[in-house]
């Protein structure tokens, strides 16, 4: 009867006992596992916040390479135009100046012309 006793402490038994240390033990440890789990999602939390920082943050500077490649194509584009303009601006030249040389070479050889025949004539 004694080990019924030892079962059997003042109307508890033994696994009643060792349920309520379970329970003593298992509470602080869920807590803490709360707890555990509370920061490691705010630390989660921190990081996202911080990610969404960053896209927007490179949203913004994307944004603005955006505007500064479509000023950039502007310019190219103003520039090549004026290429073009002084292409056509050079070309215009050359004929002005080879229309120069040929009148040039005209009148030489009208003066040549009527040198050779004043000179006939003085002969």
């Amino acid at each position: 009867m004694e080990e019924t006793n030892w079962i059997i402490l003042e109307g508890i038994k033994i696994t009643d006992w060792i349920k309520s240390i379970g329970v003593l033990l298992g509470i602080p440890t869920a807590i803490w596992g709360v707890i555990k789990l509370f920061k490691k999602d705010s630390k989660h939390e921190q990081r996202i916040n911080k990610l969404s920082d960053l896209v927007e943050s490179q949203n913004g500077i994307n944004e603005s390479l955006q505007g500064q490649l479509k000023e950039l194509k502007e310019h190219t584009e103003e520039l090549h135009k004026r290429n073009l303009f002084q292409i056509d601006s050079n070309k215009m030249q050359k004929k002005d100046l080879n229309l120069k040389i040929k009148r040039y070479d005209d009148e030489r050889n009208l003066k040549y012309l009527e040198i050779k025949q004043y000179v006939t004539e003085q002969f």
